[in-house]
């Protein structure tokens, strides 16, 4: 009942409820690396299109106060969909230290 009224009524000895489709990832597949400006510390996500990119590398990446010299923690890939944020408001990696 909604408001006093029925909205439906079924009358059967099995149904089943599914859940909602996923959506497919779509877009664009972009590449990002995960740095830390501090040992141990909160690491953030850079768009990086620079090839030949390793864990462990040193990058060139924009921080509050200039350009920072920063480890990569990790790589990883996301269809443009699946982004947390919109493309536009992710920093760059400026270029391999």
């Amino acid at each position: 009942n909604r408001n006093g009224e029925t909205a439906a009524w079924v009358k059967c000895k099995e149904f089943r409820f599914y859940p909602p489709k996923e959506n497919e990832p779509s877009g664009d597949i972009l590449k990002f690396v995960s740095i830390a400006f501090q040992d141990n510390g909160r690491t953030y996500d850079y768009l990086c299109n620079i090839s030949g990119i390793q864990i462990g590398d040193k990058v060139i990446v924009p921080g509050y106060d200039g350009e920072k010299e920063v480890e990569v923690k990790d790589i990883f890939e996301k269809h443009e969909s699946e982004l947390g944020l919109p493309l536009e408001r992710y920093k760059k990696v400026i270029r391999k230290a």
